[in-house]
């Protein structure tokens, strides 16, 4: 993955989910990371369509979001991902 600043994302085309070198299997946090990029996978497979591409980030968020639950934490402890934060990065904004 070139840009290590990246945790993980997923290419269409190769229909490839791509983690961060130091990516650890026994890590929530980390796992976190492909629980997200697998609704990305899941939303590109059944061909959902959204009014903007962000809103895509809705569903994947709450997906990584409650697999954290399961183990007493979330974005924001994690991620530094708060509900404003999370709020913009979700927003269909006219730019």
């Amino acid at each position: 993955m070139p840009d290590q600043s990246v945790l993980g994302t997923y290419e269409p085309r190769g229909r490839t989910i791509y983690l961060g070198d130091d990516w650890n299997t026994r890590n929530a946090s980390d796992v976190s990371v492909l629980v997200h990029e697998l609704v990305h996978y899941l939303q590109d497979r059944t061909a959902l369509q959204f009014d903007c591409f962000v809103l895509r980030e809705v569903i994947a968020y709450n997906a990584q979001q409650r697999w954290l639950h399961l183990f007493s934490t979330d974005l924001q402890t994690e991620f530094g991902i708060n509900k404003m934060t999370l709020e913009l990065k979700t927003a269909c904004l006219p730019y």
